[in-house]
């Protein structure tokens, strides 16, 4: 028969501000992603826009995971156009 663990968690709900709560979604992989809109850093004006942000910020990084041919897309692109940039500059 086994024992049962003493151990307890303690949570401390507090009524706070709302910047002391973070709002962060976790994909299966670990990565966590806070939006914008509870960063604090987006007026209340820009909040649709911001989550329209996003939301393509969201699916745009989990395309790139599933894909490793966009991946590699994507990085060719933007190799060709920092070559590209450098001969206008030069």
């Amino acid at each position: 028969m086994r024992k049962g663990s003493d151990d307890h968690l303690v949570l401390n709900i507090d009524s706070g501000s709302d910047h002391s709560v973070v709002a962060a979604e976790s994909d299966a992989k670990g990565h966590v992603f806070k939006s914008l809109n509870t960063s604090g850093l987006i007026p209340r004006q820009g909040k649709l826009i911001a989550d329209r942000l996003d939301s393509i910020w969201v699916s745009g990084g989990q395309l790139l995971m599933r894909r490793p041919g966009a991946r590699l897309g994507l990085m060719a692109y933007t190799f060709f156009m920092h070559l590209w940039l450098l001969g206008v500059i030069l």
